[in-house]
Formats: structure tokens, C-alpha cells, sequence
């Protein structure tokens, strides 16, 4: 003999669907900002950034942004390199990543006259991060 159950009504499954469920925003900002934007990587942080204005401010945290650059290149790490991170524009440590991955290119002849009119920089730093794969 073969019985079958009949899965539960649409209206019963959006009832229980309402009472459980909570509103991203509703959560507290430090759980947001200590135990969800961290463990993400750099591209996901830049995504979620982008989907909010409240996530927006929260994924906006240089700490945030030095954590995924550490994790992205390890040679980010150095005091040196730390320091000129932190004095790009708009950001410090976001700024270079968003340089890194760039979604948008923007060739316009404004922007290109606007960067040959700019001074060169007094020093040129290197950083290389070098990876090896062990099976």
C-alpha cells in the first residue's frame, strides 16, 4: 500500500514563513560588523557594500578593508606599505583594493587630461606577494 501526504497549504506555509522571518536591518550593528562583514572576502564586501545604504556604512570600515587586503596580499602587512595605503584618498585601504579590481574604466579625455596634469610620486614602492601551491 502506498500513502501519500499532501504538502501543507500555501497559506499555512506563508503564515509560518512571516512569523519567522526578520529584517537584515533589525540585527545589531556590532554583529554585522564583528561577525558577518569580516568573514567575507574582498569582491563579496565590495558587492554588499553596493546593496544597502546600511551595509554600505558598515562595509565602509577601514579596519574591514585592511583585513581583506592582508588576507588578498600578505605583503600589505609590511609598516611601510600599510602606511602608503593609508594615505590613498577616499578610503585608504578600500580605495587600493577598489583600484585592484576595477569594475569601471573610465577613458574619458577629462579624466586623462586630469591625471597628465598630475605630479609624479617622490618614491615608487613594491610590493610583492609570492604564493606557492604544496600538494
Amino acid at each position: 500500500m502506498i500513502s501519500s501526504t499532501a504538502p501543507p497549504s500555501a497559506a499555512t506555509a506563508t503564515t509560518a514563513e512571516e512569523d519567522s522571518t526578520t529584517s537584515f536591518s533589525s540585527l545589531h550593528p556590532d554583529i554585522i560588523e564583528a561577525h558577518i562583514l569580516p568573514r567575507l572576502d574582498g569582491i563579496t564586501l565590495a558587492a554588499t557594500s553596493c546593496s544597502s545604504t546600511t551595509l554600505r556604512h558598515h562595509s565602509s570600515q577601514d579596519h574591514l578593508w585592511s583585513k581583506t587586503c592582508h588576507s588578498t596580499w600578505p605583503s600589505t602587512r609590511s609598516p611601510r606599505v600599510c602606511q602608503v595605503i593609508s594615505t590613498y584618498p577616499d578610503g585608504g585601504p578600500r580605495n587600493f583594493f577598489s583600484h585592484a579590481f576595477p569594475l569601471l574604466e573610465d577613458h574619458s579625455s577629462s579624466n586623462l587630461s586630469r591625471l597628465s596634469s598630475l605630479t609624479p610620486p617622490s618614491e615608487l614602492i613594491s610590493a610583492l606577494t609570492y604564493t606557492t601551491k604544496t600538494n
